[in-house]
C-alpha cells in the first residue's frame, strides 16, 4: 500500500511539472500579442501618412517582444520615410547585427544605407555648389541630383494571426491535460471507492487503511485543482486566440498590372 502512495505521488508531481511548463510561455505568449496589435497600429499610422507615429510605435513592438527583430526594420523604414536618417542608419545596423534576422531584410537594409550615403553625398554636392554660386553669381551651376528616399510599405511586421493561433494551440494543449488530470483523478476515486466496499464479515473495511484512505482523498482533491486551474487557463488562452482573430484586418483582393505592364495580376494583402 506504501508503495501505491508512492507512485501516486509521484504522478502528482509530474502533473504539476507539467502545469508549471505549460504556464511557463504564458508570459511570453501575451508579449507577443501586444507587440502584434501595435505593429497593427504602426502599419495604419504609417498608411495613414504618420511615418513619426509609425517608427514609434514600430520601436515600442521591438521592446516587448525583441524576438522579432523585424519590427526594428520596419521602424527604420519609417524613419527614413520620415526624413530622420541618422535614426534610420542607427537602427538599420543595429537590426543587421541582431541574431535571427531575416536575411532577405539584411539585403534590402544594406540597400537602404547605400541610398541614405548617397543623399548624404548629394546633399553636401549641392551645399558645396550653393556656397560657390553665392561666391560668384555669375556662375551659374547645375542642380544636384538628388537620390529621394523611397516611400516604402512596411515590412517585417508580425501579422495578429500568428500570436491567435498561438494563443488557441496553448488553450487547447491546456484543455486537454485538465481533461487528463480530471479522468486520473477520477479513476482513483473509483479505486478508493471500492477499496472502501471491500469489508470482512464483520463489516469492517479491509480493503485500505485509514491513512491511505485519507492519503488518497488528499491525492484526488489536488488533481482536481490542478484540471480545475488547468481548464481555466486553457479557456482564456482560447478567448485571448479568438479575440486576436477577430481583431486581424479581413483580406482584399487589388487587380494590379502585370509585369512589364503586360496583362493583370491579382494581389491579395491585409
Amino acid at each position: 500500500m506504501v508503495r501505491v502512495v508512492r507512485k501516486r505521488a509521484a504522478l502528482l508531481a509530474a502533473l504539476a511539472g507539467l502545469l508549471i511548463a505549460v504556464c511557463q510561455p504564458l508570459p511570453a505568449l501575451a508579449d507577443g500579442a501586444r507587440a502584434a496589435a501595435m505593429a497593427q497600429q504602426a502599419i495604419r499610422a504609417y498608411e495613414s501618412g504618420d511615418h513619426v507615429r509609425a517608427a514609434q510605435l514600430y520601436l515600442n513592438a521591438w521592446r516587448a517582444d525583441p524576438k522579432t527583430p523585424s519590427y526594428l526594420y520596419s521602424a527604420a523604414r519609417a524613419e527614413q520615410a520620415s526624413d530622420q536618417p541618422d535614426r534610420a542608419e542607427a537602427h538599420y545596423r543595429e537590426f543587421m547585427g541582431k541574431p535571427g534576422a531575416d536575411a532577405a531584410l539584411i539585403a534590402k537594409a544594406n540597400g537602404f544605407l547605400k541610398d541614405l550615403r548617397q543623399a548624404r553625398l548629394n546633399a553636401k554636392a549641392g551645399d558645396a555648389d550653393q556656397a560657390a554660386h553665392s561666391a560668384n553669381p555669375e556662375t551659374t551651376a547645375a542642380p544636384p541630383v538628388l537620390v529621394a528616399a523611397p516611400q516604402p510599405a512596411p515590412e517585417g511586421a508580425a501579422p495578429l494571426h500568428l500570436a491567435a493561433w498561438t494563443s488557441l494551440g496553448s488553450g487547447a494543449a491546456l484543455g486537454i491535460a485538465s481533461a487528463v488530470v480530471y479522468a486520473l483523478a477520477a479513476n482513483q476515486r473509483s479505486e478508493l471507492d471500492k477499496a472502501l466496499a471491500t469489508r470482512d464479515a464483520s463489516g469492517l473495511i479491509v480493503g485500505t487503511t485509514h491513512a491511505a484512505a485519507v492519503a488518497q482523498t488528499s491525492s484526488i482533491d489536488a488533481k482536481r485543482t490542478a484540471s480545475l486551474v488547468l481548464g481555466s487557463v486553457g479557456v482564456a488562452a482560447i478567448a485571448a486566440g479568438v479575440w486576436l482573430w477577430l481583431r486581424e484586418p479581413p483580406e482584399s483582393v487589388a487587380i494590379v498590372p502585370g509585369p512589364g505592364d503586360v496583362g493583370i495580376g491579382i494581389a491579395f494583402r491585409r
